[in-house]
């Protein structure tokens, strides 16, 4: 065999032979079943060719180069938060051959192999965290917190333990089966080596010491998870030869359980992590519905967050929430524990605007007749800011305004607060003071200008008042439809008779003519 089946001291020095099938039968039933697989010598020598259990100096420039190349697209695809390049830098890294070289040596007792395997794996890493450290001080921070694809790297769990066994098994399985090789590339992004190393480098170029212990964590759990499942692989496929398997047993046997020693101790770690976050999540969810239960139907949770024994709620709503202690109480109760919450409370308006007020016109033969049925006279009639104002007089005063807005209702529900003033005065009072007048004046031209502002074009010329006349002249290149203006006019002004002129504006440059009055 090449320099890949050299044999050392104490080593089976002719892994290539053919095994004695023989040795591994079982008689009675089983007579002829296979302890173990068989695995040729051609196959075993293409698995060791993979395994860089005795790499030439061609072979190492090779994976320095990709495991340099891999370590920056990884460590700039961290920064940018991006999941396609990060995918990428596990495609390219070649940490996984020198990772299974370690287990082969392990199971075929090549103690030389494996000091050089460790070696190449202790620079890689070393190397890795440089050059990640490197590009993390040196690029800008466009953002003021962590990429998510860094923080994703720094809570490691049992699953993901779970996940370097199934993934180092798939990939000894595809190094030793050559015909399902094309697995390779789905477990080196299944079980990534490269992007936690870079992570560590990102994290302390960065100043986040305490998280890098978590991407380095979360990095031997896939180094010891793949080198365990590696070594059974090793053991169970026969690539271990039959003469050194028979031979060596107790000592693999011994290798198996070395190799499980730290992968169990790293197991309990990461089970300890993973019990944290299912009992998180379980506090998470009961607070979760003692807040719900506890805001009822008013305000909106926004966002809960849970620090050890501290509840920090955002609520938004349009009332205040109810008691603070109600709240504590409940949550100690529920998560078995005192509990102090920390409710931070966003009131909120609302910004739906008022309803549409129905338009004089209609509620003007309510009103007048409302007041008729007492014996007054309706002096105005208008909106302002908040309430619908009535002007009434007479020689007693009105009723309730709300017996007048709830009449109006009946037919406009929309109808704001009613707000109404009335002037005494005897049936035969037929003087009109210069106060109502200077009023009735007011609302004329108010009213005259809100309907000229909806008509562009048209122009308020004069609005002119005697005792029971208000006339109004319109000048503009085009005569719109007037009689919604009359009608709003009578419904402000029912005591007056409405004249409303009309004069061209192409005859004011002209002449000046004589109006004609429209009724």
């Amino acid at each position: 065999m090449g320099s890949n089946g050299a044999s050392e001291p104490g080593a089976n020095r002719d892994v290539t032979r053919v095994e004695p099938r023989s040795d591994w039968r079982r008689g009675g039933v089983f007579g002829r079943l296979r302890i173990r697989p068989f695995l040729s010598a051609a196959d075993r020598a293409l698995a060791l060719d993979a395994l860089m259990v005795h790499p030439s100096a061609s072979s190492l420039m090779r994976f320095a180069v990709l495991m340099c190349l891999s370590v920056v697209v990884a460590a700039v695809g961290l920064l940018q938060d991006s999941v396609a390049v990060v995918i990428g830098a596990m495609m390219i890294a070649p940490l996984m051959a020198p990772i299974m070289g370690v287990a082969a040596s392990l199971v075929m007792g090549w103690g030389r192999r494996l000091l050089t395997g460790m070696a190449i794996i202790a620079v890689s890493v070393a190397v890795a965290v440089a050059i990640a450290w490197t590009i993390a001080r040196f690029i800008p921070e466009t953002s003021t917190g962590l990429p998510s694809e860094v923080l994703a790297r720094t809570s490691p769990d049992v699953r993901d333990l779970l996940i370097a066994l199934a993934a180092g098994t798939a990939g000894a399985y595809a190094t030793v089966r050559r015909d399902v090789s094309g697995a390779l590339p789905g477990v080196a992004v299944a079980v990534a080596l490269v992007p936690p190393l870079a992570c560590v480098g990102v994290l302390i170029g960065r100043g986040q010491p305490d998280l890098a212990s978590g991407a380095e964590l979360l990095f031997a759990t896939n180094l010891f998870g793949i080198i365990l499942a590696a070594t059974a692989v090793f053991v169970l496929t026969g690539f271990v030869p039959a003469d050194h398997f028979r031979t060596g047993r107790r000592r693999i046997l011994s290798t198996l359980v070395v190799t499980a020693v730290p992968t169990l101790a790293v197991a309990v770690v990461l089970t300890t992590r993973f019990l944290g976050i299912v009992d998180h999540a379980r506090q998470l969810r009961l607070a979760t519905q003692v807040i719900a239960a506890w805001l009822g139907s008013g305000d909106d949770l926004n966002r809960m967050s849970l620090s050890g024994t501290t509840v920090q709620v955002n609520i938004i709503g349009k009332k205040a929430p109810p008691p603070l202690r109600t709240l504590t109480d409940n949550l100690s109760a529920t998560l078995g524990h005192p509990t102090t919450a920390d409710v931070r409370w966003t009131p909120v308006h609302d910004d739906t605007p008022p309803p549409t007020p129905p338009p004089l016109d209609k509620i003007y033969p309510l009103v007048q007749q409302w007041l008729s049925g007492q014996s007054l006279t309706l002096d105005g009639l208008t909106y302002n800011s908040t309430s619908l104002a009535v002007s009434a007089s007479g020689d007693h005063p009105p009723r309730n305004a709300d017996q007048l807005r709830a009449l109006i209702k009946k037919t406009y529900p929309t109808i704001p607060p009613i707000s109404l003033t009335w002037t005494h005065s005897t049936p035969k009072t037929t003087t009109i003071t210069a106060a109502t007048a200077d009023a009735s004046a007011a609302i004329a031209r108010t009213t005259t200008d809100t309907w000229t502002a909806a008509h562009p074009g048209t122009t308020v010329l004069t609005v002119d008042q005697t005792d029971t006349t208000a006339t109004v002249t319109l000048t503009g290149p085009t005569k719109p439809i007037i009689e919604d203006l009359r009608t709003q006019l009578r419904a402000a002004l029912p005591q007056m008779t409405i004249t409303i002129q009309w004069i061209p504006s192409s005859t004011l440059s002209r002449s000046t003519p004589t109006p004609t009055p429209t009724r």
